[in-house]
């Protein structure tokens, strides 16, 4: 029986591909489960400094501190606060303002400046989270997105493979 010489190297190129797109669809549903947020046993404290670009600290920057439901963009509380002398800021949020597993982000403001900071909520009681402005980096995203590029990158491969491929017959 005769064997096309291209067939085998195809099937073993979409099992590939078939493979990535698996995992990378199965990361994120995977990590979501992990990261489901557990109740709070207490309050927590959330502190920081606030710097500007040459890292001096600034004094009398306004400061907001939201906590997000999971890693979703709806927000379970939001308290802010102004910083000290010493450009240090702090609030507390009690056991039912918060859970394990939720998103803290800061933001500090003064004039046109800012900054941002994030981080995952732990069992601890406190967290700090310094802020610096002007020193913004780019998150990589979610793990769909991420999932989603890596997927493109594969199917830009796989394709670009076939391009200018044609069958070789043998008798």
């Amino acid at each position: 029986m005769y064997k096309h010489p291209i067939t085998r190297p195809r099937r073993i190129e979409a099992a590939i591909l078939i493979s990535f797109v698996a995992l990378f669809f199965l990361i994120p549903v995977l990590s979501n489960i992990s990261m489901r947020s557990t109740a709070a046993e207490g309050p927590k404290a959330v502190d920081g400094t606030v710097f500007d670009s040459s890292l001096n600290i600034v004094v009398g920057a306004s400061v907001t501190v939201q906590v997000y439901i999971d890693s979703s963009m709806i927000v379970r509380s939001t308290q802010s606060t102004t910083t000290d002398s010493l450009g240090f800021y702090t609030v507390t949020f009690g056991n039912t303002e918060w859970e394990i597993g939720d998103t803290i982000k800061v933001t500090a403001t003064k004039g046109a400046d800012s900054g941002t900071n994030s981080v995952v909520a732990d069992s601890g009681f406190q967290q700090t989270l310094n802020i610096t402005f002007g020193s913004v980096i780019p998150e990589f995203g979610s793990p769909l997105v991420i999932s989603l590029a890596m997927v493109g990158i594969v199917l830009t491969f796989v394709i670009s493979r076939r391009k200018g491929k044609t069958p070789v017959y043998k008798e």
